[in-house]
């Protein structure tokens, strides 16, 4: 699992410095994102913990449809978070690929484009699921997190 999570990073990272920023406009996305979900925190998902997050983001486009995109911003409960991840994008919907870099989560997202914003379902799993961290570890205590976030530039 580290080494799966140390190769997405890499391609992250080595995606994100090829990317030159135009899209159509000839400048990145740069936008606010409210995010509401809840935490599993067990095996058999009976303990749920709800979470809240704001961040700031920004998409930089490469090839017309496809974009790099990085986020950081305040969360409940961990504070501070950050993401990291890569994606494409339609007129009415898109999808993206990447990482929580805190607290620790892959993720998979679906967008829904509006006039002025996106509606955006995530599924999140911790790659430290079933590890042996003494309290919560780099995941937060969680093994996963399904978020719903709302953005708009």
């Amino acid at each position: 699992m580290k080494n799966m999570i140390f190769k997405l990073f890499c391609a992250l990272f080595f995606v994100g410095n090829g990317i030159t920023g135009y899209t159509q406009q000839q400048i990145p996305r740069t936008y606010m994102e409210c995010n509401g979900g809840l935490a599993i925190l067990n095996d058999d998902w009976s303990g749920v913990f709800p979470g809240i997050s704001y961040l700031i983001g920004q998409q930089r486009f490469f090839k017309e449809i496809y974009f790099f995109e990085y986020q950081a911003g305040l969360s409940f409960p961990s504070i501070v978070t950050a993401k990291l991840g890569v994606g494409a994008t339609g007129k009415v919907f898109g999808g993206s690929l990447g990482m929580r870099v805190f607290p620790n989560f892959v993720y998979g997202q679906i967008h829904f484009r509006f006039r002025n914003g996106q509606l955006n379902f995530s599924a999140e799993v911790s790659p430290f699921y079933n590890s042996n961290f003494v309290n919560i570890g780099p995941s937060f205590g969680a093994n996963a997190i399904l978020p719903v976030d709302i953005s708009g530039q």
